[in-house]
């Protein structure tokens, strides 16, 4: 079962709210009870998504498993983050903990990328107040590395920023990027492997930083995350290897 963000099940936008609701309530219970019910390997299993999808929990569990992550604040409380701010002495980013894409009035999409935090906005922090938020301490780094695991197999690509957008979060700049094959240690290729069993997840894509004081950091796993663009530029054979799990084929 491939299963990688499926679009919703909308009734006639013409029908009563009610009828909508009760249309489409009908149609998830029958369509994801029946194929709940398939005796099948799933990519991924839509309990499982939903269970690795929340970034906190994430940190804890890549933390326990022995990976490095970096100094995380997750507040609306504006004393803390300005206490935050002081402790990592002005270099903070800031990024969503849910889904990064919105739509305004004019049905444009919107997104919000990981940014650093002006010192400007110590003086609003009281805006902060309104929900929950993400501050995590910037760090330094030679490159970024999208770690692709597929059931057993960990693919890694270092991906080397050469803009200052890209420096802060590639996502801004993908024009000013260089790709290769990345080797990570054993230890850390054993640590998203024991994560993806946790999970119960046969396909994630996990971002980890490589600092200039020689570190990995894990940042987030995303068990829907994209992988299509790195195969061209790396050489690394993501395609077959899902297909091989997916229809159980070997070598």
């Amino acid at each position: 079962m491939w299963y990688r963000r499926p679009t919703p099940i909308s009734a006639c936008a013409e029908l009563p709210d009610l009828e909508k609701t009760f249309i489409e309530r009908e149609a998830r219970s029958g369509l994801w009870g029946l194929l709940r019910g398939l005796n099948a390997v799933w990519v991924n299993h839509p309990d499982a998504n939903r269970a690795a999808a929340y970034k906190p929990r994430q940190l804890q569990v890549a933390q326990s498993l022995g990976l490095t992550i970096p100094r995380t604040l997750i507040t609306n409380e504006p004393h803390a983050l300005k206490q935050f701010y002081e402790e990592c002495v002005g270099k903070v980013i800031y990024k969503l903990m849910g889904f990064p894409l919105y739509e305004d009035r004019e049905a444009l999409p919107l997104s919000t990328y990981t940014s650093l935090v002006p010192e400007e906005m110590m003086s609003q922090a009281h805006r902060i107040r309104a929900t929950a938020h993400m501050f995590q301490e910037f760090l330094e780094k030679v490159c970024d590395v999208r770690a692709v695991v597929i059931d057993q197999e960990v693919f890694a690509v270092a991906v080397y920023p050469l803009s200052d957008e890209a420096r802060i979060d590639f996502r801004r700049d993908y024009h000013a990027l260089r790709y290769e094959i990345h080797h990570l240690p054993g230890t850390v290729q054993k640590a998203l492997l024991e994560m993806n069993r946790y999970y119960r997840l046969a396909y994630t894509a996990v971002d980890l930083l490589y600092t200039k004081d020689g570190r990995y950091v894990f940042l987030e796993t995303n068990p829907v995350g994209q992988f299509g663009w790195l195969e061209d530029p790396s050489g690394l054979p993501l395609y077959q290897s899902l297909a091989r799990l997916l229809t159980g084929s070997t070598l």
